[in-house]
């Protein structure tokens, strides 16, 4: 199954009232997307990194009373799972789609990170094209954006010093697109730009897992 695109009803499902009947409309409508879109853009990124991507999609096991309020395909370099090293998450919300790196509160490697935040966070930032409005954010959910543009070297060494003081602390850069935008219904235009997106993000996803580019 080749990704297709979202259709309006996908980003609905986060506004249906409780648990088992959110997961329910998850599982039936978005999972599958995600899963094609996962199995779409893994491909592009070894092909073009020469780095080993493995999708998996969100299962959310973990909840029992609250429904997410967003979902995701994650890529990493494991495929024994995603949540201890840094991955890309393209994820699904009420209010649209989103490409981003991420880092879990599970993951490992937090003194290298917060290492490569503190020496040169400004300058994998800056090559960020900001066009896209990439922020950085506060946790791994998306709260507490800052504009990459706007990103000080205080914002750097509080994000760091949260990811050595905080087990529970995680971190994400990314960009997406709202639900009305053209790309989200297109699946070709889609799994494009997310692509591009991550090649973008990759600088920060190889300092986040100690790894280095392929030719």
């Amino acid at each position: 199954m080749h990704f297709r695109g979202f259709a309006p009803a996908d980003f609905d499902v986060f506004a249906i009232p409780g648990f088992a009947a959110r997961m329910a409309a998850i599982k039936k409508r978005v999972r599958p997307k995600l899963q094609a879109l996962g199995d779409d853009l893994a491909p592009w990124l070894q092909a073009n990194t020469g780095l080993a991507f493995f999708p998996r999609v969100a299962l959310h096991a973990r909840r029992t009373v609250n429904p997410p309020d967003d979902t995701w395909v994650a890529l990493g370099p494991s495929p024994r799972g995603y949540k201890r090293f840094g991955h890309f998450a393209l994820g699904l919300s009420r209010e649209g789609v989103y490409m981003r790196f991420v880092l879990k509160p599970e993951f490992d490697q937090r003194q290298r990170l917060a290492e490569a935040l503190r020496q040169r966070g400004l300058s994998l930032l800056q090559s960020l094209e900001t066009w896209r409005g990439y922020s950085l954010y506060g946790d791994d959910h998306g709260n507490r954006p800052i504009p990459v543009e706007e990103v000080t070297r205080g914002d750097l060494e509080a994000a760091a010093a949260r990811l050595t003081d905080i087990r529970s602390a995680s971190l994400a850069v990314g960009a997406g697109w709202s639900r009305t935008n053209p790309t989200v219904r297109q699946g070709e235009a889609l799994v494009s730009q997310a692509a591009e997106m991550a090649r973008e993000l990759l600088p920060l996803y190889l300092a986040g897992n100690g790894l280095e580019a392929q030719d």
